[in-house]
């Protein structure tokens, strides 16, 4: 009986910890690698996740952009061959850096982590701008994280957040230079839902207790 008993607790655990693999390999991960470079429009959806409401600097609406960039970035934040720009992009190999003004994007479910990996050309007239990541549940907005630009030269940088839930992240700069705009390249933008631990937690011990109690029915009758 000690030796069935340890083997119902061994398989709730197991689907435990199947159930958080599982969440956890349906993350959304946008690469734009699949794309043509040159302009995907006003809206696009890409591993997962929808893209729209791409603004240009002046406040006015622009289009998205594929951009071959392997000849110009290089290390593991970047997935060869292609980045999301927009407004405009260089053709062939060699990437341009596209003004950014701010888009959204979502996958159609809440979530609860995002990470966004970004690469920018500073110069002198945009170091100083702030580009910013909220995440909204409902409309409103719930979280957010944020840089400030300074040096020079081409740079990769991360935005990531994780543990609230949210239905709607958006990218956008504020600074003096071009009202906030940017010079920016995206790739390998990831979100997706990750359980609490403690969740699974109260998922084994609920499971183990239900197990437990079968087990005591079982042996009184």
């Amino acid at each position: 009986m000690k030796t069935r008993h340890s083997i119902l607790i061994a398989v709730v655990l197991s689907i435990s910890s199947t159930l958080l693999v599982h969440r956890s390999a349906h993350a959304a991960l946008a690469t734009f690698d699949t794309l043509t470079e040159g302009n995907q429009g006003a809206t696009l959806t890409d591993g997962g996740i929808n893209f729209y409401d791409p603004v240009f600097t002046s406040g006015g609406s622009t289009v998205f952009m594929a951009e071959q960039a392997d000849a110009t970035l290089s290390g593991p934040f970047f997935s060869p061959n292609n980045v999301l720009g927009q407004g405009g992009f260089a053709p062939g190999s060699g990437a341009g850096f596209p003004i950014i003004g701010a888009f959204k994007m979502n996958t159609g479910n809440v979530e609860t982590s995002i990470s966004v990996e970004w690469f920018t050309l500073v110069s002198p007239n945009t170091a100083g701008n702030s580009i910013h990541l909220d995440i909204s549940l409902g409309g409103t907005v719930v979280g957010g994280t944020s840089m400030v630009l300074s040096g020079s030269g081409i740079q990769h940088h991360t935005l990531a957040l994780s543990g609230t839930p949210f239905d709607e992240a958006r990218i956008y700069g504020t600074g003096s230079f071009q009202n906030g705009a940017f010079p920016g390249l995206f790739d390998n933008i990831r979100i997706e839902a990750i359980p609490e631990p403690t969740s699974f937690a109260i998922l084994a011990i609920g499971g183990i207790a239900l197990f437990t109690t079968s087990h005591r029915k079982s042996r009184q009758q």
